[in-house]
């Protein structure tokens, strides 16, 4: 996994990696700053700003995944990870985590926000951190589902933009924030055509079935 982060950062992909480090660290040091001031303060507020802590880390490194490891600065490389996301991208409606595997992400992100209440101590962070993931998960789902356009337009929309016609551009799955920043949304006046949409839906794998 280390030689194809690497290979993934080398070369020019390097200052642009580099730099969404530097940005996120700008970003991350008052947040984290703030919540050490308040750790004598409202429990329930010191939680709070823990457990956004960790999520808002996860986002990042969702992102940071999936623009510089997932796809790679030469491209597909056709091993591990990248060749799963390969695979998911020529077949979007294809996902490989079921219904078990995000009940069992469920069952232990209870587990662990009870584990923070009982030990009252940084801990929520990590539970933040793992509770992004898991959101991911659940979101990563919902976003390939056509009602996700009444509830999660944005997200859908960089998703759908991601598969069908920017693959280099609108990495974030949980959020479109780090698109925006570090400047990865779709081009101004971007659209798709139906039949892409369908494509992204299955509706194609289902009608040649029937």
């Amino acid at each position: 996994m280390k030689a194809q982060i690497y290979s993934s950062i080398s070369g020019s992909n390097a200052r642009q990696y580099w730099l969404c480090i530097f940005v996120f660290g700008l970003l991350l040091l008052p947040l984290a700053s703030v919540s050490l001031l308040l750790c004598a303060g409202n429990r329930f507020v010191f939680h709070g700003l823990l457990f956004f802590t960790g999520w808002f880390i996860w986002t990042f490194i969702e992102y940071m995944a999936h623009r510089f490891w997932m796809h790679s600065a030469k491209g597909f490389s056709g091993s591990g990870s990248d060749s799963r996301h390969q695979h998911h991208h020529v077949h979007p409606t294809d996902i490989k985590i079921t219904s078990a595997n995000r009940y069992l992400l469920g069952f232990i992100g209870i587990i662990l926000i009870l584990l923070s209440a009982w030990l009252n101590s940084y801990f929520t962070v990590f539970t933040g951190l793992y509770m992004g993931f898991s959101g991911y998960c659940f979101m990563h789902f919902f976003l390939h589902q056509r009602w996700a356009q009444y509830v999660f337009k944005d997200l859908q929309r960089f998703h759908l933009y991601h598969h069908c016609k920017y693959p280099n551009r609108c990495f974030g799955v949980s959020v479109t924030w780090w698109d925006k920043i570090l400047d990865t949304s779709p081009p101004a006046g971007a659209s798709l055509c139906q039949r892409t949409i369908d494509f992204f839906f299955g509706v194609h794998r289902r009608s040649a079935k029937s």
